[in-house]
């Protein structure tokens, strides 16, 4: 396919739009992926940092082992790749990394498994005998984890007790904070440090996510719209999508502690290679650690993570890269439903796409169907290498429940990529099937590639 030759621009070319790209349209049409450049979308964004920014005030004069020193944005919000998810009601979801920095001990870090490293502390203690000697311990990524969630969760929970007679301003003033937080608007209904207006909606701090079974507990806010611009999609288990402007968004945001470290320091844990980073970023002097287990599920192991390199890889390079990776998410959550293909693994993917890509046209399709390509490859080898570190996605890691199975989703798997080599689908995106309803078009085109990537369950 020439894509250097295709057009997008209305003309007698627009027919020779690949299939997918013209899928993208139905669905961008449709107001299945987050429009950035709406207001309410801009103020949501603002107002989510500002809490949390209120939040750190609160939680660094609340806890005495460590403070946050700051929080690292990530994530398709930030990379401007997130896609409406199906879900009961309209979310939005945020992914900060909040660095951790103890206020008496020291850290350092040890080996772990691929990918992963270990996290030491050293603590200096008073004997019996009056002497100072120091300890070692390993950092068990749980225990961290639960007393973050404790101090967020004990806050969360002292917001806004209403006291008529409160004088002492709320957690994020100069005042210090005091073991209930007050409202610092005696007059509203809500607190003054723990609520945010815009000129479109306000914001408000709900709790902690209780339902997740994983220890990672996401911040849950609430969006109340006072305009109701912001246009989403309701779509059934049937993909009918429906246009709707909702006057509440449930905000979630993964707020998860980690560390940093200096690469330079500790060259020997990486085997003297560096890690390799896209091309189009900058190489890093730190690395994180974050609080992930290990496939083996060791508690003392906590992943390595470039998530800023990640970010910045994904929103410096061209669009239709990022389009390819939302069509990914598109098969994931509304076609294919717990699919394998995770976006943990197809970040790797896209990511080395990004440094391979040749395609000299705008159009998204070649890049999409080199990605599944690839990712094609990886399941027939076995194989996912994490972009950045190069150690295996895979590692430990079961897919099928028989060779059958593996059998039939490699065959239809490689049906789907010969099919969007050769754009067999824009047969159904022609002009008489514009016709029909775009949301029809959009699940009929779906639930065929649905149908490719799923078949083998049945066996």
């Amino acid at each position: 396919m020439a894509c250097s030759k295709i057009q997008k621009d209305g003309t007698g070319a627009r027919d020779m739009v690949p299939a997918m790209d013209k899928l993208y349209d139905l669905m961008h049409e449709k107001h299945v992926f987050i429009n950035y450049s709406q207001p309410e979308i801009e103020d949501i964004s603002k107002a989510v940092q500002i809490l949390l920014t209120r939040l750190i005030g609160c939680y660094n004069n609340r806890n005495g082992r460590f403070v946050i020193t700051k929080f690292v944005p990530g994530g398709s919000m930030v990379e401007k790749t997130r896609i409406w998810e199906n879900q009961q009601g309209p979310m939005i979801e945020f992914d900060f990394l909040v660095l951790l920095q103890y206020r008496y001990e020291a850290q350092h870090v040890g080996y772990g498994c691929p990918g992963h490293l270990k996290l030491l502390n050293f603590k200096t203690a008073r004997g019996d005998d009056g002497k100072y000697t120091m300890t070692e311990e390993e950092l068990r990524a749980d225990e961290v984890v639960n007393e973050h969630n404790s101090v967020i969760s004990n806050i969360l929970e002292d917001i806004c007790k209403k006291n008529t007679n409160c004088t002492v301003h709320a957690c994020g003033c100069d005042v210090k904070c005091s073991d209930v937080v007050c409202c610092s608007d005696q007059t509203s209904n809500s607190c003054a440090t723990f609520r945010v207006d815009t000129g479109s909606g306000w914001l408000e701090f709900e709790g902690l996510e209780d339902e997740t079974k994983s220890f990672l507990k996401p911040i849950i806010m609430k969006w109340h719209s006072n305009s109701q611009t912001l246009i989403k999609p309701k779509i059934s288990k049937e993909i009918d999508i429906v246009e709707t402007s909702p006057n509440e968004i449930k905000i979630m945001a993964d707020f998860i502690p980690g560390f940093q470290f200096s690469r330079s320091r500790i060259p020997e844990l990486f085997e003297c290679n560096f890690p390799k980073f896209p091309n189009n970023v900058q190489e890093p002097d730190e690395f994180f650690l974050v609080p992930k287990l290990c496939p083996k599920q060791h508690p003392t192991c906590w992943r390595i993570s470039y998530c800023a390199s990640e970010v910045q890889s994904m929103t410096s390079t061209h669009q239709k890269h990022r389009d390819a990776y939302k069509m990914i998410k598109v098969f994931k959550n509304y076609a294919l439903e717990n699919t394998i293909l995770s976006t943990y693994f197809m970040k790797s993917v896209v990511l080395r796409h990004i440094d391979h890509c040749e395609a000299d046209g705008p159009e998204m399709q070649p890049c999409l169907t080199e990605m599944l390509e690839y990712t094609y490859k990886c399941f027939k080898r076995h194989e996912l290498p994490h972009f950045v570190l190069g150690h295996d996605l895979f590692e430990n890691r079961i897919f099928f429940q028989n060779a059958k199975q593996e059998e039939v989703f490699l065959k239809n798997f490689k049906q789907l990529v010969s099919e969007l080599k050769k754009d067999r689908f824009r047969r159904f995106l022609t002009e008489e099937g514009k016709k029909t309803k775009k949301s029809l078009q959009i699940k009929d085109m779906l639930q065929r590639i649905a149908k490719l990537l799923t078949s083998h369950r049945q066996f």
